[in-house]
């Protein structure tokens, strides 16, 4: 059923299909331009993952909500209440209203309350003013009306090719994108007769390399190893290439065989990686300097020709989330004289 169905696990925690599609909803109005759709989705599905990674971390620590605690939000709340005392009955009914159990709601206000439980012990320490606190508070609830404009990268037409001059300046002035990790080449055995894997061992030790081993690259097959053994593995090295252990009902011995140090990909190699980091900047260098076109036409009242998203009486709230802009950023919007 919808109220199972994963569309993301995160640790423990489920983000069902019933949960995202409920989430969804409160951008329907922004959902009505295709183009927005998907990143609205998308942006959904982030916010959705980051509040699970947050209740997760909240449930490590032993912050999560009580059952009383959950009550108490709930008793509290004047949406349930019939004469100013809270009723049973019309909590039922709000919330079958919406399509939630009991359950599902109460679920989600512990989520909620672990979750502010986790920001306040993070935020302990930082002082907030009440002006600060205020902001933020106006900036989440305001009702916003205007235009989205939508520039996507194929308004951009470019028509350039980079010489190999220019690739290897980008690549030197870039090389941090095109650094490798490092690698060790670990070779393993294992036995079950303690006296077998003992010769092997020994025959490491005086130089010679025994058939019958596994050949591992870490950190690329790392998922081939347990905890023990991908520890034991990091622990050898130039100085003590060789160990014996036991695993279970086995022996297990490893033997460092190759220590690749981190460096830099080499540069005829990653050629065409390098043409297109190098093209993806001079994309995003046009399509700035357009939209920076946009906003000066707006300005003057010029008319531009580009799909706008129209949105009217909007919580900023919403719109933040759509657009990911930082909320310092739109803080300046909102309180600017300038509106585009």
């Amino acid at each position: 059923s919808p109220s199972r169905k994963c569309v993301a696990q995160v640790g423990s925690s489920c983000i069902t299909v019933r949960e995202y599609q409920r989430e969804l909803l409160r951008y329907s109005n922004l959902m009505q331009n295709k183009e927005m759709e998907s990143i609205i989705k998308e942006q959904v599905l982030s916010g959705l993952i980051a509040q699970a990674l947050l209740y997760e971390k909240a449930k490590e620590l032993s912050l999560v909500a009580s059952d009383e605690e959950v009550v108490e939000v709930i008793k509290s709340d004047p949406t349930f209440a019939e004469g100013g005392v809270f009723s049973s009955s019309k909590y039922k009914e709000v919330l079958a209203r919406s399509g939630l159990s009991p359950e599902e709601y109460e679920e989600n206000i512990r989520k909620l309350l672990s979750i502010q439980k986790l920001i306040s012990l993070l935020t302990n320490s930082v002082y907030v003013t009440d002006k600060e606190r205020d902001t933020n508070i106006s900036v989440q609830s305001v009702l916003l009306n205007g235009r989205l404009y939508i520039i996507s990268p194929s308004e951009v037409k470019l028509d350039y090719q980079p010489s190999d001059k220019e690739l290897f300046e980008f690549y030197q002035k870039n090389k941090e994108l095109f650094k490798t990790q490092g690698e060790r080449v670990v070779l393993l055995w294992r036995e079950k007769d303690k006296e077998k894997a003992s010769n092997i061992y020994k025959e490491l030790k005086e130089g010679k390399i025994p058939q019958g081993y596994q050949e591992l690259k870490l950190p690329k097959q790392e998922e081939e190893l347990s905890p023990l053994l991908k520890a034991q593995a990091q622990r050898l090295s130039n100085e003590n290439r060789a160990d014996l252990l036991k695993e279970g009902d086995a022996y297990v011995v490893l033997y460092l065989k190759e220590l690749k140090p981190p460096g830099y990909e080499n540069f005829e190699e990653v050629k065409e990686k390098v043409k297109e980091k190098l093209l993806e900047e001079k994309r995003l260098s046009l399509l700035e300097a357009k939209a920076k076109e946009v906003v000066e036409s707006l300005r003057k009242g010029t008319q531009v020709n580009y799909k706008s998203l129209n949105f009217s009486d909007t919580p900023a709230q919403q719109l933040t989330a759509v657009i990911d802009i930082d909320q310092k950023d739109f803080v300046n919007i909102l309180f600017s004289k300038d509106k585009v």
